[in-house]
């Protein structure tokens, strides 16, 4: 059995479609881990200013925690913000959106199908 050249880079092409779509999925997920990483490290650098201000006051140590909660923000917003763009990415379409509007005018009504079948009698 011989398979031909075009079904090769046919073959070809579709196992590197479906690569670059994994990999995209992949790095995409990277990113979601990655924001969720970041809202984590909000919520606990929130507490943390929260009970160290209640207990000893506004020292430098709370003031960096809100500077890390700003860096995580940026970071939440950041990985975010890209995964929604691979996530975008990874749903849109291989095959550009034809320039021309189909031509129909070749087609035919069904019709001569049903003569076909007065003829088989």
């Amino acid at each position: 059995m011989e398979v031909s050249r075009d079904e090769e880079i046919d073959a070809a092409r579709i196992r590197r479609l479906a690569t670059e779509r994994r990999s995209i999925n992949r790095t995409a997920s990277y990113f979601i881990v990655a924001a969720g990483v970041c809202v984590v490290a909000i919520g606990q650098l929130t507490w943390m200013t929260i009970q160290h201000v209640r207990a000893i006051g506004w020292t430098p140590r709370p003031i960096g925690y809100l500077l890390f909660i700003v860096l995580a923000f940026w970071g939440a917003w950041y990985f975010g913000s890209r995964a929604a763009a691979l996530h975008r990415e990874a749903k849109a379409s291989v095959l550009p959106e034809p320039t021309t509007p189909p031509d129909f005018s070749t087609l035919d009504d069904g019709s001569k199908h049903w003569k076909n079948l007065e003829d088989v009698r």
